[in-house]
């Protein structure tokens, strides 16, 4: 059967989206298993008031979280570089909680990572085995597990490097900003 160009970048697309939910879902067995489970040695804690403030301000007192009154006799939040409130996960943790919410957006956080050394592999003319073994092979080394199992949750988003370097190629390719 013959399909044409566009349909087999389409067909690609999704199966490298399909292969990047399944990776995610395949390593984070041990965050479904126990998803609203707290670490509470090294970090986690530290990291957990960056995402139990915003949610507990937004929660109950209906405000935009400008300002963390629990840490230090209050800091901005919205300065704060660790704050992660802006980002588009944080509807996660106002669906679900903080607790669930920060497990759910390290699982998304592996498909964004897998996704985006596979699309840099195939930005980079690599076939698609290649490119899925380079996907697997960046989401799937011990660093990123490294980090996160201690609670240093602003890692997360070294998860974009691949989409942003892919996107740099391109546009440098096209001689278009």
């Amino acid at each position: 059967m013959y399909l044409s160009r566009p349909a087999r970048r389409v067909l690609e697309v999704f199966f490298g989206l399909l292969a990047s939910v399944v990776f995610a879902l395949a390593f984070s067995y041990p965050i479904l298993t126990n998803i609203t489970g707290l670490g509470l040695d090294h970090d986690w804690d530290q990291h957990m008031e960056f995402h139990w403030v915003p949610f507990y301000t937004v929660i109950h007192f209906h405000q935009f979280p400008f300002w963390d009154p629990y840490k230090c006799g209050g800091m901005p939040l919205l300065g704060d570089p660790q704050s992660r409130f802006l980002t588009p996960f944080f509807f996660l943790h106002v669906l679900f909680g903080p607790l669930i919410g920060i497990h759910l957006e390290i699982i998304a956080h592996l498909a964004i990572g897998f996704g985006g050394a596979y699309l840099l592999a195939r930005v980079v003319d690599i076939g698609k085995l290649g490119a899925i073994a380079c996907g697997a092979a960046f989401t799937g080394s011990s660093w990123y597990y490294l980090h996160l199992a201690p609670g240093h949750t602003t890692f997360m988003s070294v998860m974009y490097f691949p989409c942003v370097a892919a996107l740099f190629w391109v546009g440098s390719r096209r001689r278009q900003l």
